[in-house]
């Protein structure tokens, strides 16, 4: 329930931005969550419907997972002592993780054990610390952290650098066809119905290059389909 709660509430700090933005001009009056769809915008004269969806590559978000287990897990063992927000952003290295599930724990154990020194060291003050370039006394699958106490909410999540790889085309038409099923279920009428596909969370499975030409003649019941980098804060209109 709290892992639900807290993807809601990611979600809609990711909504919010997206109507925010400067590119769509929108007069917004209120942010309503709910499920199906996933949000609903209030307008000075319209009411938009807005499913939210992420675009991954499969094959790469199965190599992440470990990672994304091993991070929150320390996040669980920080919250659970401190009950404080952080952003931690996590590198790993190359060197491929191959332990059991079971022994996860003793990675975010270690990490835990990290970031709450640094912590305790300066949380009587706003702080941004990273070890980048620095010899680190922490688990050797990690080149780097960066702690953020500047933040609204609690985001730990590994990240590192990589190539960006064109999008599969059939990859995004996927993501529009899940989610065009949904308009069917929808107990009231919207002006119109939007779906905001996100990308570029810092992650490899999730940062792609977008060629908006080949989207051109995309066919959808959604009234506008839009691609949202959230890293660069830039919205995608595709139809």
């Amino acid at each position: 329930m709290l892992q639900k709660r807290k993807k809601k509430d990611t979600e809609r700090i990711i909504t919010t931005r997206f109507v925010s933005n400067i590119e769509l001009g929108l007069p917004i009056i209120d942010v309503i969550d709910n499920e199906t769809p996933d949000f609903i915008i209030e307008t000075i004269n319209q009411k938009i419907s807005v499913e939210l969806t992420n675009v991954v590559n499969p094959e790469l978000k199965k190599r992440e997972e470990i990672q994304n287990l091993i991070v929150s897990d320390a996040e669980k063992i920080f919250l659970d002592k401190y009950s404080v927000n952080l952003r931690v952003l996590i590198n790993f290295n190359n060197i491929p993780i191959v332990i059991r599930k079971s022994e996860t724990k003793i990675l975010s154990t270690e990490i835990f054990e990290f970031i709450e020194k640094i912590y305790n060291n300066n949380k009587n003050y706003e702080f941004r610390i990273s070890t980048r370039r620095k010899k680190i006394n922490v688990t050797g699958y990690i080149d780097s952290i960066s702690i953020d106490s500047d933040l609204s909410f609690s985001n730990w999540q590994p990240f590192g650098a990589f190539l960006v790889e064109k999008v599969d085309k059939a990859l995004v038409i996927n993501c529009i066809e899940k989610k065009e099923v949904l308009l069917k279920k929808y107990h009231e009428k919207f002006d119109e119905n939007w779906l905001v596909l996100t990308a570029n969370f810092g992650n490899e499975s999730s940062t792609f290059g977008f060629d908006t030409d080949e989207y051109l003649n995309v066919k959808s019941e959604f009234n506008r389909i839009y691609i949202y980098l959230i890293r660069e804060d830039k919205i995608i209109r595709i139809k």
